[in-house]
């Protein structure tokens, strides 16, 4: 599309339709959207460095930001003298406003604080993926999807790369994203069925160094995985796909010592020499980039709607490594991996169809512990370095899971009329201020510490469907609609930030221990002579 503006005030978005059999590029224009914001004449118009967004100023003395995509105006800036030029410039993470008054003036706003607005999509925001650089916790990539699209935004709101719609051959059903490769991977059925009219899974991956983000290999079934038992969910860990080959060996060495010749032994020797026969040299030679080397500290896993959980070597040519059936009697729901103590989650549907949660030992796949669930969760969100599970439910109810130790531990909420009253739809944590974050059906967003106590409310005009922490900085970015829209600290965070915080997670600490001191035996065995305060 292409923009123009006239001295009436009158700010016009074209289509640009191209037909390559007319002769000499003849173009057919269509009208997209008229803005009749600005009263006079329109003095300099400007497509933003930002995706999607258009500047203008005017005679009237306004400044006014367009959504090119979404055809809506999201701010005017009064600036109550005629501005007669305009430049538009990305300086760093800064996106600057240079203007010029008729007064001989020359004024710079930014826009960033203006629009308070994360970035602008083409259909309603639907999901969001956060990944943390292990190295660095402050440096995060958020992946959103809208629709048909995927954008990927980092820590400051600035867009990386987007998948635009119809790249993706089926219907998407999962993603994961390597940052330190800037690698999306994408799982999807393709709309090709084969003899047997089962839907085929695909697994396609993109480069996200280039906008729009560009395909560069896809794989059919990498899981080995039945058609007629499809994969529902992936995930991408930070488990070391040697690490797991090597287990599986030693441990089909252990079975071919004590096995006979029989069939069992043939199976084992089958499994042994597949694993042998792929060194560690090839696992790091693969490449989805020319001159790359491959992702050889990371680990693909499945979950399957019969209860299986499969680990995939990522490359060009994946290769199955492990596959663990029984991990639940029924579906996998979802998988998680805690990175504070490197364990995986499952979610999946078990005896009588109740959702179950379990942890396991990897590679060993060694289940450590299961924790039966009262209903299905809305949504499933970890902690990026902490090993706290936060879990919402269709009443409105959240649930904190400590995964420590042999035994789960839950943070129990007393704050019972603080809790939501309707669907649970986000959830999303800020370690570095120990605070996590919760969305409901009904617009309200509210902001809890980690010991379940409320520290603010926010009602909305739209579903937050979309809700997540941009890194260490604490602001929240939340989904209304088409755009992604900025809370910022300072309106939850209490005056005294940090420090106010922990200070009153001491003292409420110093309170529960005065009141288990007060009903003690100790205190009545000490008598009068015991004073608190």
């Amino acid at each position: 599309y292409f923009v123009t503006s006239c001295a009436g005030g009158l700010v016009k978005v074209w289509a640009v339709h191209h037909d390559s059999n007319m002769k000499y590029g003849k173009q057919d224009f269509a009208l997209l959207h008229t803005f009749t914001g600005h009263t006079k004449a329109v003095t300099a118009l400007q497509l933003h460095p930002l995706n999607g967004l258009a500047v203008s100023v005017s005679l009237d003395g306004t400044l006014r930001v367009l959504n090119l995509e979404a055809l809506e105006e999201i701010y005017a800036l009064q600036i109550m003298q005629p501005l007669i030029a305009m430049k538009c410039t990305m300086i760093g993470e800064h996106s600057l406003c240079i203007g010029a008054t008729l007064d001989g003036t020359i004024r710079v706003w930014s826009i960033n604080n203006f629009l308070g607005f994360y970035g602008v999509c083409r259909a309603t925001c639907d999901t969001s993926t956060c990944v943390y650089d292990p190295e660095d916790t402050q440096k995060m990539t958020s992946v959103v999807t809208a629709g048909e699209e995927v954008r990927i935004f980092n820590e400051n709101g600035r867009l990386l790369s987007n998948l635009i719609p119809g790249k993706l051959d089926g219907d998407r059903v999962d993603l994961s994203y390597s940052m330190s490769h800037d690698l999306l991977f994408i799982l999807h059925f393709s709309r090709k069925v084969t003899k047997t009219k089962q839907k085929v899974m695909v697994v396609s991956v993109f480069d996200s160094r280039i906008t729009p983000s560009k395909a560069i290999c896809f794989f059919h079934d990498p899981a080995g995985i039945a058609e007629n038992d499809v994969s529902t969910t992936m995930g991408i860990i930070n488990l070391n796909p040697v690490e797991v080959e090597e287990h599986q060996a030693a441990k089909v060495q252990a079975q071919r010592k004590a096995a006979t010749k029989d069939v069992k032994f043939k199976s084992a020797s089958a499994t042994t020499s597949m694993i042998n026969s792929s060194p560690v040299k090839s696992l790091l030679g693969f490449g989805f980039r020319e001159g790359e080397e491959g992702i050889g500290d990371k680990t693909m896993v499945f979950g399957t709607k019969g209860g299986t959980i499969v680990f995939v070597r990522i490359g060009p040519k994946p290769k199955l490594i492990l596959s663990y059936k029984d991990a639940h009697e029924g579906a996998v729901k979802k998988l998680c991996f805690c990175e504070a103590n490197g364990r995986l989650v499952s979610f999946g549907y078990d005896i009588e169809g109740n959702t179950n949660m379990k942890v396991w030992d990897v590679p060993e796949m060694r289940l450590i512990f299961m924790v039966p669930l009262r209903k299905e969760p809305t949504v499933i969100e970890f902690s990026p370095t902490l090993p706290i599970l936060a879990l919402g439910y269709e009443d409105g109810q959240i649930q904190l899971i400590e995964i420590v130790g042999r035994q789960p531990k839950e943070i129990v909420n007393p704050h019972s009329l603080e809790q939501h009253i309707d669907k649970v739809v986000g959830l999303t944590f800020c370690d570095d201020l120990k605070a996590y974050c919760s969305s409901c059906v009904d617009g309200e967003l509210k902001v809890w510490d980690l010991g379940n106590r409320l520290l603010d409310r926010v009602i909305l005009n739209k579903v937050p469907k979309v809700c997540f922490f941009n890194g260490s900085k604490g602001d929240v970015i939340v989904g209304q609609g088409n755009y992604l829209l900025k809370v910022a600290k300072d309106t939850w965070l209490p005056p005294g930030g940090i420090a106010a915080l922990e200070k009153a997670n001491q003292r409420l600490a110093v309170m529960k221990l005065q009141a288990r001191f007060r009903g003690s035996s100790i205190r009545r065995f000490l008598g009068t002579g015991v004073q608190s305060n």
